[in-house]
Formats: C-alpha cells, sequence, structure tokens
C-alpha cells in the first residue's frame, strides 16, 4: 500500500462541501472532500476526524514505543493490542 499525503491536514468549508486538504507545503493537495446528505454537524465532525489522522497516527506510533518500553503488553494487553491493530489498519488497510 502506498503512503498517505504527508500531514499536517487541515479543513475548509467550500460553499457546499468540506475538503481535506495538505497544509504548508502541501497546500494546494486535496486529500478528499465530504459532500454526503449527512447533517452540517456530521459533515464538521467527520472533517474534523479525517484532518485529524495524520497527527493520531503520530501520536499512536509514540505511544507504542512508550508502553513497549514501560511493559504495557504485559500490564495493559488489550490496550496494546488494539493500538497496534489501529496502526495496522491505517498502515495497510487491514
Amino acid at each position: 500500500m502506498s503512503k498517505w499525503t504527508p500531514g499536517p491536514w487541515e479543513y475548509q468549508w467550500y460553499a457546499d462541501r468540506y475538503a481535506i486538504t495538505g497544509k504548508g507545503e502541501r497546500m494546494n493537495c486535496l486529500i478528499t472532500e465530504i459532500t454526503s446528505g449527512l447533517t452540517l454537524q456530521e459533515q464538521d465532525a467527520n472533517a474534523r476526524l479525517i484532518a485529524a489522522c495524520p497527527q493520531m497516527v503520530e501520536a499512536l506510533r509514540e505511544m507504542l514505543k512508550y508502553g513497549l518500553a514501560e511493559d504495557w503488553n504485559k500490564k495493559h494487553p488489550n490496550v496494546m493490542y488494539e493500538a497496534r491493530a489501529a496502526l495496522v489498519a491505517a498502515e495497510e488497510g487491514k
């Protein structure tokens, strides 16, 4: 699977839809648009969630590193399993 567009991402309302775009050097890069028949509140929540994905993946990587160093596999095995599964889903689509 290919690597995603580097973050940070941001979201903005354009007339009738939310656009998630790259920020900084990737400012003109359209990641996706949200144009479904959802309420504006749901569209806004989805746009915020999608735009935060690169930051959340990086935070999850850091948490896993810390968790391994602190032996969370024994103390919190379910948390570590779910964190690894979420990272695999983001990186490999599984």
